[in-house]
């Protein structure tokens, strides 16, 4: 054999010398049927195992469909409470007064015409007065009288 190796490296493998150690080797011996099937068997268990572990790896779970799903809504809630806030104003106003008749407070300072109320202003009328407001997305409120 390390004959051959020498020879090889001397002719860095010519297809004669391959073929000479291929016929003095021999044709090689048949495997045993039951030696071949419990390979067989077990190489083909392995493909099995490692086809199911892609599938498995390839398919989302269902929590990941779910968070998935959830992140989508809670994306389209955004979007939604912020375009409908889109015509807020300056600095958070819920509403623009459309007009103002009588006595009408908010935190303890007379509204008046074309005032802004902000989100969560505390609004009064005394019991001659009365305000229209305008709000942000367009819709009317009024507040009549002692309100």
């Amino acid at each position: 054999m390390n004959d051959f190796k020498q020879k090889s490296d001397a002719n860095k493998g010519s297809v004669d010398e391959v073929g000479k150690l291929i016929r003095h080797v021999g044709a090689r011996e048949a495997v045993a049927p039951e030696r071949f099937d419990r390979a067989h068997k077990k190489v083909l268990e392995h493909w099995e195992q490692v086809v199911a572990e892609q599938r498995q790896a390839a398919r989302p779970n269902r929590f990941t469909r779910f968070a998935v799903a959830a992140s989508m809504l809670m994306v389209a809630g955004l979007v939604t409470i912020l375009w409908n806030q889109r015509d807020a104003g300056p600095a958070g106003n819920l509403a623009k007064v459309d007009r103002v008749v009588g006595t009408v407070m908010v935190e303890g300072s007379p509204l008046t015409d074309a005032s802004h109320v902000k989100a969560g202003a505390v609004i009064s009328t005394g019991q001659d007065g009365r305000v229209a407001l305008r709000m942000a997305d367009g819709q009317s409120l009024r507040l009549d009288t002692s309100t």
